[in-house]
């Protein structure tokens, strides 16, 4: 927690906006990955757009800064680098994460410390971003809800042609 009054308010402040601003969008994104949810394309790119609009804060907000409140680390650092593991290991590849550097340099600050290391072990940030189940290579390139090419829109035809030509259910008795 912070020394100060003012302190323990900034790291408030800071668990509660990583909870609903980093948390649920990240979570929206590699959920399908690791298999805990399934793929919504829709879902999919509003994730990467939240996810990127709460790393501009936190990036513009680190710029100076080693940890978010004060000179160590606090809970705040926890929770956010803790909502941040998981995306950072399997989704935010090198290109999503370019624009969020200080981002980066405050998340392996963070992830390097032997307490950290002690409990989540070493981290590896993503190479590639891995992709979920039924997910294609085009929606994976997608940036910040554009939709797929025109592959998908034939796709959208046919799978419309075919549930015009299906039978229609029978009545319940």
């Amino acid at each position: 927690t912070g020394k100060t009054v003012f302190e323990e308010a900034e790291v408030d402040a800071w668990v509660d906006f990583g909870a609903n601003e980093l948390e649920i969008p990240a979570c929206v994104w590699f959920y399908p990955v690791a298999g805990y949810m399934p793929f919504h394309e829709d879902a999919y790119n509003k994730a990467k757009s939240d996810l990127a609009n709460a790393l501009t804060i936190l990036d513009t907000y680190l710029k100076d800064k080693t940890y978010l409140v004060g000179h160590q680390i606090t809970l705040a650092d926890i929770c956010l680098v803790s909502a941040l593991v998981y995306p950072m290991k399997l989704v935010c590849d090198k290109a999503y994460l370019k624009p969020f550097g200080n981002v980066v340099r405050w998340f392996n600050t963070c992830v390097n410390q032997p307490a950290f290391k002690a409990v989540i072990g070493e981290v590896t940030l993503c190479k590639k971003e891995l992709t979920a189940p039924g997910q294609t290579a085009t929606a994976s390139k997608n940036e910040g809800g554009k939709k797929g090419g025109k592959k998908e829109k034939g796709k959208k035809k046919k799978d419309k042609k075919e549930k015009e030509a299906a039978p229609a259910p029978a009545p319940a008795p």
